[in-house]
């Protein structure tokens, strides 16, 4: 009784911090997931919608925008995992956490951090996979209200064409995180 937990969206410049949680049945075979960069929109989706929601026991919480400009993006990402944390309906044996950090919350249950977690353990990998997808879905609907920005192609990454748009419009949306500090170089890439 696994509970695999990732993020998505940690280092965007807009929308929420998405943070899933997973627990697979005890018969379930984990091995078609994989890290979720790993995957393409159109493989992430599918997965989502016809193995997850339909077999699997998962919880997400989105931490908004202002949030993360209160807290920072690290202690919003560590609030995210300890309500999943808390909201998990089932008593996990381990938490297993992708990256180098664990939240602070007082339970018996061990806890532990593994760096790129998301490509060596299935729980993990799943988590990932929700995340992103809950995300995605939340910056597509974002792009309708602020069609100024193309939430829906960058989802709300630091590439060039976002930086564009930015620069465009003069100002960022209500959706961008206020506190992150827009570098004076575009990057070099593109989406």
């Amino acid at each position: 009784m696994i509970l695999g937990i990732d993020e998505a969206g940690r280092g965007a410049l807009a929308g929420p911090v998405v943070v899933a949680g997973v627990i697979f049945p005890k018969t379930f075979k984990s091995s078609i997931f994989k890290d979720s960069k790993t995957l393409s929109i159109l493989r992430r989706d599918y997965l989502f919608d016809h193995h997850i929601k339909q077999k699997i026991k998962y919880w997400i919480s989105v931490v908004s925008p202002q949030t993360i400009d209160t807290l920072n993006i690290l202690n919003a990402t560590l609030l995210g995992m300890q309500r999943v944390i808390i909201r998990c309906s089932q008593e996990p044996t381990k938490i297993l956490i992708d990256g180098n950090r664990c939240p602070s919350i007082n339970m018996t249950t061990k806890m532990e951090s593994i760096v790129k977690g998301d490509s060596k353990i299935p729980e993990i990998s799943c988590a990932s996979i929700i995340a992103k997808v809950v995300r995605d879905r939340i910056m597509k609907q974002a792009a309708i209200k602020y069609q100024q920005f193309n939430f829906g192609r960058h989802f709300g990454y630091a590439t060039l064409n976002h930086y564009n748009e930015i620069e465009q419009n003069g100002s960022l949306s209500m959706f961008h995180r206020q506190s992150f500090k827009l570098f004076k170089e575009k990057p070099l890439f593109h989406v």
